[in-house]
């Protein structure tokens, strides 16, 4: 202490120091900037919904805590199966894809008008680690996950794998009957391995009316959230068509020679790029 003045002398601050205090008021600037950054692009994401004639996100997740609060019971909704038992036929990159589809496909069904009594089977192995990993959360999902086989949950008269080598072309959703998407990414080096999976089980199948409404250039295997999507809009509209403008991206759309301008055709060129 210093007997003149009463007070502790102040330590020199190091250069380290100085240099550590520079650095944490940088980063701080650069967070305010940040924050601020995000906020101007909700205002302007809000704008651009709102000249939609959408719901602003403020008003949209209230919107889905009320829906959540107020879920109509399975009897009264439409189930759908999303089938896990494919984890060792793919690597894991794939299984990262699957997962990010799965989420994406929960998404959808959280945002959706009519929600779909949605359950996971064959849960387990790879795919529950990925998730455990990716998606800590999934526990308290809206979603029935299941250990066991679709074949152990369901009446299997009531069963319909979607898979695109069927030859039952699907008309409408029947509440009665349990769908069932498979779980697998790059499907081109398993084909018809869903369709065989179907036939084996003895169990119905179907597939969606790609070819009434759209033209496809190359392959019509789908990712599990773009099927997920499609049953989920049409379960919405009743419209097919409707479904199939909602759930395609864009970029895999292009116009035909031979083409009416009311059909479009779909362009897979980028092997589900979007969902690496």
């Amino acid at each position: 202490m210093d007997e003149d003045t009463g007070s502790v002398p102040t330590e020199p601050v190091s250069k380290s120091e100085r240099k550590r205090l520079r650095k944490r008021e940088r980063w701080m600037e650069a967070k305010k900037r940040r924050k601020a950054t995000r906020k101007e692009k909700r205002k302007a994401s809000n704008a651009r919904r709102i000249a939609e004639g959408r719901p602003s996100y403020r008003i949209e997740r209230r919107m889905i805590k009320e829906k959540e609060s107020s879920i109509p019971s399975p009897s009264d909704m439409q189930t759908v199966v999303i089938d896990l038992s494919f984890d060792d036929l793919m690597e894991d990159r794939n299984i990262k894809k699957l997962v990010n589809q799965i989420q994406r496909s929960y998404a959808c069904n959280r945002r959706a008008v009519r929600p779909m009594n949605l359950h996971l089977t064959d849960f387990g192995g790879k795919t529950e680690a990925k998730m455990i990993e990716s998606a800590p959360g999934y526990t308290s999902w809206n979603v029935h996950i299941h250990k066991e086989s679709y074949l152990d949950i369901f009446e299997k008269e009531n069963l319909v794998y979607l898979t695109s080598e069927s030859d039952q072309v699907m008309t409408e959703l029947d509440l009665r009957k349990v769908y069932i998407i498979g779980g697998l990414v790059d499907h081109n080096h398993h084909k018809g391995l869903c369709y065989k999976k179907a036939m084996e089980a003895g169990i119905g199948h179907a597939q969606l009316p790609i070819a009434e409404y759209i033209r496809l250039a190359s392959r019509s295997v789908l990712t599990v959230n773009h099927v997920f999507e499609i049953l989920s809009a049409f379960e919405e509209s009743k419209d097919w068509r409707e479904a199939f403008r909602r759930v395609i991206p864009e970029r895999k759309v292009a116009k035909g020679k031979e083409q009416s301008k009311d059909t479009p055709s779909i362009v897979d060129t980028d092997k589900e790029k979007e969902e690496t």
